[in-house]
C-alpha cells in the first residue's frame, strides 16, 4: 500500500508500506505522527507525536487515529477508525 500525506494539497510524504510487512499473521503498525520514532515523520507543531497508526493485520489495512487533540481527516471527512481499501 503506497501513502500519501498532503498539506493544503501538496504532496510532503509518501511511503510504500507493503515491503515492510511482515507476513505470517503478525500484526504490523506503522506510525504517524511528529515523533522521530513515528514511520511517517510529520514535522508540524500542530500534529501530535503520535498521531495515527496504519495497522495490517489479517490481510486488511485500518487507520486509528491516536491523538485527543487533533482530529484525523480522509479526503475532508474526520475519521474515528476506517478500514482502507488496498
Amino acid at each position: 500500500m503506497r501513502l500519501s500525506v498532503l498539506k493544503n494539497n501538496f504532496p510532503i510524504c509518501s511511503l510504500d508500506l507493503d515491503p515492510q510487512v511482515k507476513v505470517g499473521g503478525s500484526k504490523n503498525e506503522f506510525l504517524i505522527g511528529r515523533s522521530k520514532i513515528c514511520h511517517v515523520h510529520l514535522d508540524d507543531k500542530r500534529i501530535s507525536r503520535e498521531f495515527a497508526k496504519i495497522v495490517y493485520e489479517k490481510s486488511a489495512w485500518r487507520i486509528v487515529p491516536l491523538s485527543e487533540y487533533s482530529p484525523l481527516t480522509i479526503n475532508g471527512d474526520v475519521v474515528v477508525a476506517k478500514n482502507i481499501e488496498h
